[in-house]
């Protein structure tokens, strides 16, 4: 008799602190973060793809402004969704971006994008690519459209840039990978050259303004868990954006 008492002062208590804590204690449980991934567009002012005497002659001209877009297709940081968010970099420096030297840059933010998903893009921009992007002078809020579908690519970001091209048709990129002289700012998977038809640049507080086309200076691939490897594969959805 003791025992059956005790158990149900037991469970007459458990059941009434559930039932004076309603739905808080699940609230105050945060939600596990998900590695975030999606694709991921880089289009630079030096071809990444061409000859070697093409290369050489880019090397000390060249290649020192970038683009850099994610789009989200699913992610979670510090418990802030950031799925179907998207956001761009403009990045320079006074050399080829390949040399080491000091580099500058612009965050485009959605503007779709609530206050704490900006933050929080912001700060995990900075966390996971602050060697890439160097010394981030503004935070933008603006129109940000970043799209893939397999073989065409468009990253805009307001009026300050603004990317379309073509992945290579025969992706010569992976039958001759000696030609490919650099590597995304991003580990990707699948990574593929593009073919940018245009390209242009209005962030006058980095560089001057310009309009590229008909380059092959662009990669497009997958970022996220386990992102990184060889080219021309592009991985199903499901393993690109990793198992929820």
């Amino acid at each position: 008799m003791k025992v059956l008492l005790t158990l149900a002062l037991a469970t007459s208590a458990a059941v009434g602190m559930r039932y004076l804590c309603g739905d808080c204690c699940s609230l105050t449980t945060p939600e596990a973060d998900i590695e975030p991934a999606g694709t991921y567009v880089e289009a630079r002012t030096a071809s990444v793809f061409a000859g070697a005497c093409h290369y050489n002659s880019e090397l000390v001209t060249a290649g020192r402004e970038a683009l850099l877009a994610w789009r989200f297709e699913s992610g979670r940081v510090a418990g802030v969704d950031l799925a179907g968010l998207e956001v761009m970099a403009a990045v320079a420096s006074s050399e080829n971006l390949s040399q080491g030297a000091t580099r500058r840059s612009v965050l485009y933010v959605d503007s779709q994008a609530s206050e704490e998903q900006r933050e929080t893009i912001v700060e995990w921009a900075r966390a996971r690519h602050g060697e890439s992007l160097g010394e981030l002078v503004a935070v933008e809020t603006v129109p940000v459209e970043i799209q893939f579908d397999g073989e065409r690519y468009t990253a805009n970001a307001g009026t300050a840039l603004q990317l379309s091209g073509g992945l290579l048709p025969d992706r010569e990129c992976c039958k001759m990978p000696y030609d490919v002289w650099y590597q995304p700012f991003t580990p990707i998977a699948g990574r593929i050259v593009g073919n940018s038809e245009r390209f242009a640049w209005n962030e006058t507080r980095l560089a001057r303004a310009f309009e590229n086309r008909e380059r092959n200076d662009a990669f497009v691939g997958a970022f996220g868990p386990g992102a990184g490897g060889s080219c021309c594969a592009m991985p199903s959805r499901a393993a690109a954006l990793g198992a929820q």
